[in-house]
């Protein structure tokens, strides 16, 4: 995570009260655009994506604009809850934010019509 701004030190956060390391306000502060965030545990991977996705929509970016992957339902309810701390339930609950299996499934569900069942069935039968 490279900052796209001059910032040599930790420096407090006002938006959320805590303070972020050079690498997580780059994060907050990255440009127009997608952004994939990699990181270790306890690395502050989720006040970071959460600031940024606040300050979008602060900034009027439309929360159905926004998609935000995870691995399990802990960090997806997490990263939900503290939107709604940041920008209030009304928008956060228009933004997409699940695991990248949910994605998969609503994907699957919305573009072709399939539900899990239909599709396991439709691989064992033969043809």
């Amino acid at each position: 995570m490279t900052p796209s701004h001059p910032v040599t030190e930790d420096v407090p956060s006002s938006d959320i009260g805590v303070t972020m390391t050079a690498p997580q306000l780059g994060v907050v502060h990255h440009g127009d655009g997608p952004l994939l965030v990699l990181a270790g545990a306890g690395s502050g991977k989720t006040a970071s994506i959460v600031t940024r996705a606040g300050r979008m929509i602060n900034e009027g970016v439309i929360p159905e604009h926004h998609l935000m992957l995870t691995f399990s339902k802990k960090a997806a309810e997490e990263m939900r809850n503290r939107l709604d701390g940041l920008v209030g339930n009304a928008l956060s609950d228009r933004m997409q934010i699940r695991t990248f299996h949910a994605f998969g499934d609503q994907f699957k569900f919305i573009f072709y019509g399939l539900t899990n069942t239909q599709q396991l069935h439709r691989e064992n039968s033969p043809t």
